[in-house]
């Protein structure tokens, strides 16, 4: 009887090892065998249990994975359609700022370049462009000194504040405005009757003032900068814009060391105001960036 008891115990647990969760071993006494017996089978009920409960968590599980899976796939959706409409913005307001950054200087003595990297690049319907508020501006000029006519070619290099739509924004407005000065100061052949010194305050004063409108929101580091043709004096304001390099017989060093103006639109005094003045000899560049 002990044999046979040991058998059925034997043969059920190779029966369960092999993958036959069924299996269970009839309870014929109450001695240590048949409790070993009720043992077996209430460790078997147990194990069923749990791998059914991890089979219905297992269910739930990819359930609630499809279920993340889709909410994932239309956020991802969503941002993909603002993330064009962001670019299509871009390209709007990439393609306003375009004509404003104008190399009109058309001086046979001094000659001007420009190179103009924005921070932000994007790609929209296979057009790829850049945004930012870096503008460069060069036009000529002519002024009454001396009882004689003075040609000068006059450069703006600014930056506004912001990497994308807002140093953009900031650019199209110093853009426009300084764009609408040279016209006016241009039109008809027009000679001024000032002193590049008096008319570089102008402007930056109107500049400012334009830009303090916005209360602090967007504020402008610039360079304003007016350059004799014939003799190379320079005339120029730093508003907190990186200093001006001077690059001559292979050398090249700032020729400025001193804060004069505050940023276009900062509400804070500037710790001067005025214009400084720089001879360039031929062959020398400025670098302004």
């Amino acid at each position: 009887v002990i044999n046979r008891a040991v058998g059925q115990l034997v043969e059920g647990v190779r029966l369960y090892s092999q993958g036959q969760l069924a299996t269970r071993i009839q309870v014929r006494s109450e001695d240590e065998l048949g409790l070993l017996s009720q043992a077996f089978n209430n460790m078997a009920d147990e194990i069923r249990r749990y791998i059914g409960e991890i089979e219905e968590h297992r269910d739930q599980l990819e359930v609630k994975v499809e279920d993340r899976t889709k909410e994932l796939r239309r956020a991802l959706d969503q941002v993909t359609q603002l993330k064009t409409q962001q670019d299509g913005d871009y390209l709007l307001t990439s393609l306003l700022l375009i004509p404003l950054c104008i190399n009109d200087n058309d001086s046979r003595y001094v000659a001007t370049q420009m190179l103009i990297q924005q921070k932000k690049s994007f790609a929209f319907r296979r057009k790829e462009g850049s945004i930012g508020g870096d503008i460069c501006i060069t036009a000529n000029l002519r002024f009454a000194e001396e009882n004689e006519v003075h040609h000068y070619v006059f450069a703006v290099n600014a930056d506004a504040m912001g990497k994308s739509l807002q140093g953009a924004g900031g650019a199209i407005v110093i853009g426009t405005a300084v764009n609408t000065i040279v016209t006016t100061s241009t039109a008809k052949q027009r000679v001024l009757q000032t002193t590049p010194t008096e008319w570089l305050l102008r402007v930056h004063d109107e500049l400012h003032r334009i830009f303090l409108s916005f209360q602090g929101s967007m504020l402008v580091s610039a360079i304003l900068m007016l350059v004799n043709e014939h003799t190379g004096m320079v005339y120029y304001l730093n508003a907190e814009h990186p200093w001006i390099i001077s690059y001559r017989d292979g050398k090249a060093q700032f020729i400025e060391d001193t804060l004069h103006f505050r940023k276009l639109g900062a509400e804070i005094g500037s710790p001067g105001h005025s214009i400084r003045r720089y001879q360039m000899h031929p062959g020398e560049r400025l670098i302004l960036g």
